[in-house]
């Protein structure tokens, strides 16, 4: 967010700039209506061929993650670039070496993560949250699934301990259960698995 006392706030807003600009406006640094301006910005950036959404970071804690299956090296380039405009990490899922050679020509603090399939370009990583988050397989057919579970936890602020090859009874163990909180995704969503970790570890966090 950049604020420019001739014409007002020109950028999208984060979380963490959503909460300064509401500080300075209670000290009285910035106007009301340079505040409602800021939080009426159209949230999606229209590339073409895709509509980038820069306000999900201030919706869900994250920015938009890029799917980069189907989409070319060219475009999933183009995709992180607006988001690299506002956010300081972007993650990239299911991406092939094509994909990771762009974006580390473009992006240098590009990490590829060969088993996950996936890069991650973290200008400043977040703090890690004190409580961790286990990531389990059953075989080591499952570790690319696994892997992409892991590295979306840890792009998201999380310490993450792999456990590997301990047989069905972990996901058996899941899906017979009938206790309360427990989360089941979809086979082959490793992010998906990621993901809801990381928000269930952010509410523990907040206790």
């Amino acid at each position: 967010m950049t604020i420019r006392p001739s014409c007002g706030i020109v950028a999208n807003v984060t979380t963490a700039e959503a909460i300064r600009l509401l500080e300075k406006f209670r000290a009285g640094g910035v106007g009301r209506d340079e505040v409602v301006r800021a939080f009426q910005i159209a949230p999606l950036a229209d590339l073409g061929f895709a509509q980038v959404d820069t306000h999900r970071a201030l919706r869900k804690g994250f920015p938009e993650v890029i799917f980069g299956a189907g989409k070319t090296p060219a475009q999933v380039v183009k995709i992180a670039a607006k988001l690299g405009e506002h956010e300081q990490r972007v993650l990239v899922t299911r991406i092939l070496p094509e994909h990771a050679r762009a974006l580390r020509r473009k992006f240098k603090h590009t990490v590829y993560h060969e088993l996950a399939r996936c890069v991650t370009i973290e200008k400043k990583p977040l703090p890690k949250r004190p409580g961790p988050i286990a990531v389990i397989c059953a075989g080591t057919s499952d570790l690319p699934v696994a892997e992409e579970a892991a590295v979306t936890a840890e792009i998201m602020g999380n310490r993450v301990e792999r456990i590997a090859d301990v047989g069905v009874a972990a996901l058996l163990g899941m899906l017979n259960s009938c206790g309360s909180g427990v989360t089941v995704v979809n086979i082959d969503n490793g992010f998906g698995a990621g993901y809801a970790a990381s928000q269930i570890n952010a509410l523990a966090g907040t206790g």
